[in-house]
C-alpha cells in the first residue's frame, strides 16, 4: 500500500495541485502550517488595514468521502489502469452494520469514508481536496489535512462573502458538511491600533482569539495568544503540578529527565519557530524559570535556556528550508546578486 502512494498516486498529483495543504508532505508539519499561516497574513497586514480568516471545520471529513466523487478525480490523474482498479476495489464492496443492546441491525453497503489508519487514506483525502481554490490569486487557502483556513486582504477583488459562498458551493457539491455550530470561526487580524475592523457576517462567529492546530492565536498576532497555552500562558499551574506529581513516584533521575522533555519541554517549543519571534522579555523569563525550578527538584539534569533553544530549532528549520524542495521554501526572499546588498 505504501509503495502504490509513493510510486504512483503522489506522483501524479502535479504539484501545484497539492501547494497549499502542508499535511502529508515530507516536509509539512504543524510548524510548516503555522508558519504558512502567519507568513500571509503578515504580508496582507502590509497593504491592509485588516485581514480576515475564516477557520473551516468539516463534519467527519474523512468519513463521509463519497466514493463516486474520489474515483473521479482519481480517474483524471494518470494512474495506470492496474492501480486505479486497485484502489478503486480497495474502498468497494465493503459493508456494516451496528449492534445496539444485543440486536444486529443489516448489513448495508459503505459508500462513503475512506479506510482510516490505512497508509492510503490521507493521500486520498489529499486527492480530494485538492480542486478547492480561491476566486483570486489574492486570496489564500491553507490547507492542513481537514483544516482548512481562508485568509482575505482588506482591498482583495473577490470579497470574503464570495470566497465563503465558493468554498460552501465546492463542499456541497463534494458532499462535504461544514460545522458552522461552534467550530467555524471568524477572526479579523489588524494592527494593534486600528479601529477599521470589518463587521461580522453569516451565521459563522466572530472571535478575537482561536485556536488552530494546537495554538492560539489572536486578531493582533499578540504573543500571549501565541504561546503555547498549556505550558506558558493560561494554566501556569499546569507545570508545577505535572512536576511535583513525577517526582514524588521515586524515579531514576534519567527517567525523570526523560519524563520532563515528553511532557513539558515538549509543549512549550511545540510549533515554537512559528512564534517565538513573538515572545516577550516576560514570557522567556517564565520558561527559563520553570527549567531552572525543575533543574533544583532533580526532574532534569540540564537548565534549559529558551534563548539558546529558539535559535537551535531555527536553525535547524533554516538549514531545511533552503532545500528548493521544502514546502516553506517559496516564502523565502529570492537570492540577491553577487555584490548587492
Amino acid at each position: 500500500m505504501s509503495l502504490t502512494v509513493h510510486k504512483y498516486l503522489l506522483p501524479a498529483l502535479p504539484t501545484d495541485h497539492i501547494y497549499d495543504q502542508l499535511a502529508y508532505k515530507p516536509t509539512g508539519s504543524t510548524t510548516s502550517a503555522l508558519i504558512t499561516i502567519t507568513h500571509h497574513i503578515s504580508c496582507l497586514l502590509e497593504s491592509s488595514s485588516y485581514v480576515r480568516r475564516i477557520l473551516i471545520d468539516y463534519c467527519k471529513a474523512f468519513d463521509t468521502i463519497n466514493h463516486l466523487t474520489l474515483f473521479q478525480k482519481l480517474q483524471q490523474l494518470t494512474i495506470p489502469p492496474n492501480v486505479l482498479l486497485w484502489i478503486i476495489n480497495f474502498l468497494s464492496g465493503r459493508t456494516q452494520a451496528v449492534s445496539s443492546f444485543g440486536q444486529i441491525s443489516a448489513w448495508l453497503p459503505v459508500s462513503r469514508s475512506i479506510i482510516q489508519g490505512s497508509d492510503i487514506g490521507p493521500y486520498l483525502y489529499l486527492v480530494y481536496a485538492s480542486d478547492l481554490r480561491t476566486l483570486s490569486p489574492h486570496n489564500v487557502i491553507i490547507k492542513y489535512a481537514d483544516d482548512t483556513v481562508l485568509l482575505v486582504g482588506q482591498h482583495s477583488s473577490v470579497d470574503i462573502i464570495q470566497e465563503y459562498d465558493n468554498i460552501c458551493a465546492w463542499s456541497a457539491r463534494n458532499k462535504l458538511t461544514i460545522n458552522t455550530d461552534d467550530k467555524t470561526k471568524k477572526i479579523a487580524f489588524h494592527r494593534p491600533a486600528s479601529l477599521n475592523i470589518p463587521p461580522p457576517f453569516r451565521d459563522i462567529q466572530r472571535v478575537t482569539q482561536a485556536k488552530l492546530l494546537g495554538i492560539d492565536i489572536s486578531s493582533t498576532l499578540s504573543t500571549c495568544a501565541l504561546c503555547k497555552h498549556d505550558a506558558t500562558a493560561d494554566k501556569p499551574a499546569f507545570i508545577p503540578h505535572v512536576t511535583a506529581h513525577i517526582t514524588s513516584q521515586g524515579m531514576a533521575v534519567q527517567a525523570l529527565h526523560q519524563l520532563f522533555t515528553g511532557l513539558i519541554m515538549s509543549k512549550i517549543t511545540y510549533a515554537l519557530p512559528a512564534f517565538a519571534g513573538r515572545l516577550t522579555v516576560d514570557n522567556w523569563n517564565r520558561i527559563n524559570a520553570i527549567s531552572l525550578k525543575d533543574l533544583h527538584r532533580g526532574v532534569t539534569q540540564t537548565a534549559s535556556d529558551i534563548e539558546e533553544i529558539i535559535d537551535s530549532f531555527d536553525r535547524e528549520l533554516f538549514s531545511k528550508i533552503t532545500h528548493p524542495g521544502h514546502c516553506l521554501h517559496t516564502l523565502l526572499p529570492p537570492k540577491t546578486s553577487a555584490g548587492c546588498p
